[in-house]
């Protein structure tokens, strides 16, 4: 499987177990800082279309986000 898409699923599943929408999932990166970080930036996420960068990673790590999972 391609990274982006396994990396997409995963985003996905970590996701879901927050309860958050894509929306609120972005905002928490976008309130770190994290420039362009959008809805459409984390549905192309999971749907493994761009890599989210260190800074997002490091952003959403930072709410709880497990992303070494």
């Amino acid at each position: 499987m391609e990274i982006n898409v396994y990396m997409g699923v995963r985003l996905k599943e970590i996701r879901e177990a927050l309860a958050l929408s894509q929306t609120e999932f972005a905002q928490i990166a976008g309130n770190a800082g994290v420039p362009g970080a959008t809805r459409q930036s984390q549905a192309k996420y999971e749907k493994g279309l761009a890599t989210p960068s260190a800074a997002y990673l490091a952003a959403i790590a930072a709410a709880g986000a497990d992303v070494l999972y």
